[in-house]
């Protein structure tokens, strides 16, 4: 779930959390490059398990920096992955962009994701901007949405078509969510958007830390924040259906799986004593006779996606 963020013009509130960031005295202080924002990226399921199919990108929150930790040598960037880059940013951004040289683009891999891949593409510091065009975007390349593979190598060929499907339209739904977000000023401004990702404004920020979760005042906003998603109106399936599909399909990877460790095999075996078929077929009826409305929910209530 993104939101608005505050952007170094103003420091944020001592929560630094999600919209509504009050001035206060002094500079911001030193941020780090976002997190990843888009997790699963991939599908919205419900309030108290009912929801549409899509899930919000993760809300990335502005707090204190943590410690540095010990510097790293980043990875290279592929160079096919460069020379796309470049096709991408100059052709959906304007103003210095447009007269862009490949070997002028500075591109940095983002740790973080988990699902994607994450880059910084900036202007060369000797190039001047035209208009209001961004100095450095934000690159997301899909990466498990694009690759819903089930981790059963008994898969049928018919199910790896279904899944190869549900990868389709999970990104068609992830972009229309993001637009609409964007739109709504809710999230990070969309530059581009192409079958293979999308060029996000890039927000100074980090992910929140599992510490940060238990503070009251935080959980407070966070729950304000998701009351506000929870009434949005969004055009996406109202039927309460891929929380359940998505849990009968690993139940049943579950149900035929084989391991050839005994240490595995007592571990399994334990698990499926718990009847779980029957513990789904009593969950589903649970909230089936729950008074509860199909909402849009973010469904992954995470520090790495906060």
């Amino acid at each position: 779930m993104k939101t608005k963020f505050c952007n170094g013009e103003t420091d944020p509130s001592p929560l630094g959390l999600l919209l509504g960031c009050g001035p206060t005295a002094g500079p911001p202080p030193p941020p780090l490059p976002h997190g990843e924002p888009d997790g699963k990226g991939l599908a919205a399921a419900a309030a108290a398990g009912k929801g549409p199919a899509t899930t919000p990108p993760a809300t990335t929150l502005l707090l204190p920096p943590p410690l540095p930790p010990q510097a790293e040598a980043e990875p290279a960037v592929e160079e096919r992955t460069r020379r796309r880059a470049f096709r991408w940013c100059k052709e959906f951004l304007p103003g210095a962009w447009r007269g862009l040289r490949e070997e002028q683009l500075r591109i940095d891999p983002i740790r973080g994701g988990l699902s994607n891949m994450l880059f910084q593409c900036s202007l060369p510091d000797n190039v001047e901007t035209v208009a209001d065009e961004p100095r450095k975007v934000l690159l997301r390349l899909y990466g498990a949405i694009l690759q819903m593979r089930s981790c059963n190598k008994g898969e049928s060929v018919q199910s790896q078509k279904e899944n190869d499907l549900q990868g389709a339209e999970a990104m068609v739904l992830e972009s229309v969510m993001f637009a609409i977000l964007a739109e709504r000023a809710l999230g990070p401004k969309l530059y581009g958007i192409f079958p293979q990702g999308r060029l996000e404004e890039f927000i100074p920020s980090r992910k929140l830390s599992t510490e940060e979760l238990s503070l009251p005042d935080i959980s407070a906003e966070i729950a304000e924040k998701m009351a506000r998603f929870h009434g949005m109106k969004m055009p996406f399936n109202k039927e309460p259906k891929w929380l359940f599909g998505t849990m009968e399909k690993y139940l049943n990877q579950v149900l035929r799986i084989k391991f050839t460790r005994e240490s595995k095999t007592r571990k399994l075996d334990k698990l499926l004593s718990y009847n779980l078929p029957q513990e789904m077929k009593n969950l589903r009826a649970m909230l089936e006779a729950t008074s509860s409305p199909v909402v849009f929910c973010h469904n992954d209530c995470q520090e790495g996606k906060l």
